[in-house]
């Protein structure tokens, strides 16, 4: 299986996203042992950093050139909470296709306060990958 991303959002009752986690799964290339492992990168000045996260060669080669998903931390100053966000990289599409994300999983969840308790809210979560779709098709 190659190296397949995928970004999970959690999202509180009013749906506002709360939470984002990349996921790698599987190999590299066919045949490769190597396993496809999250890669983090950050760049910055005095006044913000930004991190980017992708899924990567044993977690340190380079981008995938297809399309694929990253997640973005924007940090304004430098060591604040920051902002995430997530968008689709890559330049492999066929013509008249973008690299856009599209939702594969979703579930509902219970939220929990900070002991663990039931708090008679519900949340979900939503799992996004990058796909080559018709432009006309963007989700």
């Amino acid at each position: 299986m190659p190296c397949i991303s995928t970004v999970r959002v959690w999202y509180n009752e009013k749906n506002v996203p709360v939470k984002y986690k990349l996921f790698c799964e599987g190999d590299c290339k066919d045949g490769d042992a190597k396993p496809c492992k999250p890669k983090t990168s950050s760049e910055g000045d005095s006044k913000q950093v930004v991190t980017t996260e992708a899924c990567a060669c044993n977690g340190d080669g380079p981008e995938p050139e297809g399309c694929h998903i990253v997640l973005i931390t924007v940090q304004k100053p430098p060591g604040a909470a920051g902002e995430t966000k997530f968008e689709c990289r890559g330049n492999k599409c066929a013509v008249g296709m973008s690299c856009v994300p599209v939702p594969v999983a979703n579930q509902d969840v219970p939220i929990p306060d900070k002991d663990g308790r039931y708090t008679g809210k519900m949340g979900k979560w939503i799992d996004f990958r990058c796909e080559c779709q018709p432009k006309d098709d963007a989700w």
